[in-house]
């Protein structure tokens, strides 16, 4: 089985298991995954028209990048409230990016849900397996020198203060 049939399996399996609902202090100790700054992978996603995008260059502000697919219900359940939360948090980008196998459902989807963020397509799943994202829904958090300073797996309840708490320290 091959290395992007496997992430996508496991994905799958994940996204089938909805998490219950934390208290703040028990979400940031339990699910956020938090490291000394690295640099993303160098590897390229595709805006929904189809151009190639370096995700380098996310700098300037803190960033959350969503991994989801429109096949995961974990994912499509909670893609209008992390847009309601991106909205909400003064400073902070969200973008979303799609791991479906058919592009074309992407923006239909999107469309349909009323989605508006900037959202890409990982079309083979390449930059999906060089962050070693091991299922959907995943968060990854950037900060403003777009280096990754930690991740959450799984579905995340985004109206948890906790994940405010963690994301206003990235403004500073």
């Amino acid at each position: 089985m091959s290395l992007i049939k496997y992430v996508y399996s496991v994905a799958i399996i994940l996204s089938l298991f909805p998490i219950a609902s934390v208290n703040s202090e028990s979400l940031l100790s339990k699910k956020i995954i938090s490291f000394a700054p690295k640099e993303l992978p160098i590897t390229k996603v595709r805006d929904l028209q189809g151009h190639e995008v370096a995700l380098q260059t996310l700098k300037d502000q803190p960033t959350i990048i969503h991994f989801w697919a429109t096949w995961c219900p974990s994912c499509r359940n909670e893609l209008s409230s992390f847009q309601s939360f991106c909205a909400s948090s003064k400073n902070i980008r969200g973008v979303l990016i799609s791991e479906d196998f058919k592009p074309e459902m992407i923006a239909p989807f999107l469309t349909e849900n009323k989605i508006t963020l900037t959202s890409y397509h990982d079309l083979k799943g390449q930059f999906m397996a060089a962050m070693k994202i091991r299922g959907l829904p995943t968060t990854v958090f950037l900060n403003k020198a777009g280096k990754e300073i930690g991740r959450l797996e799984g579905p995340i309840d985004w109206n948890d203060g906790g994940i405010k708490d963690f994301l206003e320290k990235l403004s500073a």
